[in-house]
């Protein structure tokens, strides 16, 4: 089996693929164009890592992984998936080893997946989590009252005071 090659195209794109040159050639461009940034065996690992460059690079993290899309892409091929025999615990073994390569990879660097700040989607900064904690000690407000200052849930703002969430701060 072939090297999954993760790839960049400076200012447009991180993506991964088996076969560079044709996924190129699809997309309009050319080898010329790309840059192969690493090569693995893993496709789980692959999944992982790409989201993780796109948002180091600064690009839009893809929607679904890209075992996800290779999965999809070999859903309408009955044939092959009567060839190689295929079926449901198939699948769940892939999400079991995407949860256990996403697991190793946050014990071995916790800081490489996006926790409090650095998540893609955090709508809070550190000090925003210490004021709603200030807030909530001083009992002048509801919880609801603070989730409102900061346009946050209630759910939510509850789970921060009472460390269910943003507890490494």
């Amino acid at each position: 089996m072939g090297k999954y090659k993760i790839y960049h195209i400076p200012g447009v794109k991180i993506g991964v693929s088996m076969r560079l040159r044709e996924r190129l050639r699809d997309q309009g461009y050319t080898l010329d164009d790309a840059e192969v940034i690493e090569e693995h065996d893993d496709i789980d690992f692959v999944s992982v890592r790409e989201k993780q460059l796109q948002s180091k690079y600064g690009y839009g993290a893809d929607s679904s992984t890209y075992l996800k899309s290779v999965q999809n892409s070999r859903k309408g091929d009955r044939s092959e998936i009567a060839r190689k025999g295929w079926d449901k615990r198939d699948l769940e073994d892939c999400k079991s080893n995407i949860s256990k390569s996403l697991s190793k990879l946050y014990q071995s660097n916790p800081s490489s997946i996006g926790r409090g700040e650095t998540h893609s989607q955090a709508r809070l900064s550190k000090d925003d989590v210490l004021k709603i904690r200030a807030l909530a000690l001083t009992n002048q407000y509801t919880y609801q009252q603070i989730a409102d200052m900061f346009d946050i849930s209630q759910q939510h703002c509850t789970n921060i005071i009472i460390r269910k969430r943003w507890k490494h701060i």
